[in-house]
């Protein structure tokens, strides 16, 4: 906690100054040069390491180490989850952790000091279908792998015909095409949604006398209205199809 604490003073410190350290102001035996950076970034996000030094009496200084004294040597412990440019520059290259090292070291090869720092590399989430078929009147989430929250903006380009909450949940407002679409990394993401009306199903073919159920594909309401063209051949009685003869 005391260290969260000593890096946020530092953090707010360095917006306002940024000294930079000479020779002559390198005291190993007095000041400890730590890092500060982002620990958890996303795939293809980048972050830079700044430094701190903290001394024997505890004060705290943002500080830089000029080139016409210093070396910088930078390692990632694995570079297929992080990688770090000659400058410092952090970049998230596939999801895991890694150990991001500096060593500072003089012109003349003398090592001065080095410090670690764990980063976490997570990936954004995704989208996992271009392509959604809903009922009229049907709610539908749109899939997502990885953390929903990530996903900002919902949107839908045409509200008559599908709408979508805060949380990407998706429903089917009348028949025709909609394109719903959410932010993810800075990036807007398209899924295409096609709503079509409610159809009628039974589970066998009428027979003379038989009583069948039936139902309607995307409806989950109450049945009102329900008649037959013809009850001389299939009648309705009780939320069933009685066949009365051929036809």
């Amino acid at each position: 906690m005391l260290k969260k604490y000593i890096i946020a003073i530092g953090i707010l410190i360095s917006i306002f100054c940024l000294p930079t350290i000479t020779k002559a102001d390198i005291k190993i035996n007095n000041e400890n040069i730590v890092i500060s950076t982002d620990n958890s970034i996303k795939v293809g996000k980048k972050t830079k390491i700044n430094y701190f030094a903290i001394n024997a009496s505890g004060s705290f200084r943002s500080v830089e180490f000029p080139s016409e004294y210093y070396n910088l040597r930078y390692t990632s412990s694995d570079a297929d989850v992080a990688t770090v440019s000659s400058s410092g520059v952090i970049q998230g290259e596939g999801e895991g952790k890694a150990t991001i090292t500096v060593t500072v070291s003089l012109k003349n090869g003398e090592v001065v000091g080095s410090s670690s720092t764990s980063v976490k590399v997570t990936a954004y989430p995704k989208i996992m279908t271009k392509r959604l078929v809903l009922y009229v009147k049907e709610k539908w989430y749109i899939p997502v792998s990885g953390k929903r929250k990530e996903c900002k903006k919902w949107r839908s380009s045409n509200k008559k015909i599908a709408t979508v909450n805060k949380n990407g949940k998706v429903k089917g407002i009348k028949k025709g095409v909609a394109i719903i679409s959410c932010v993810i990394g800075g990036k807007r993401k398209k899924v295409k949604v096609k709503v079509v009306n409610p159809y009628m199903w039974h589970d066998v073919e009428p027979v003379d006398g038989n009583k069948i159920d039936f139902g309607i594909y995307g409806h989950s309401g109450k049945f009102k209205k329900l008649k037959s063209s013809n009850p001389r051949v299939i009648k309705v009685k009780n939320k069933r199809l009685i066949a009365v003869k051929p036809g």
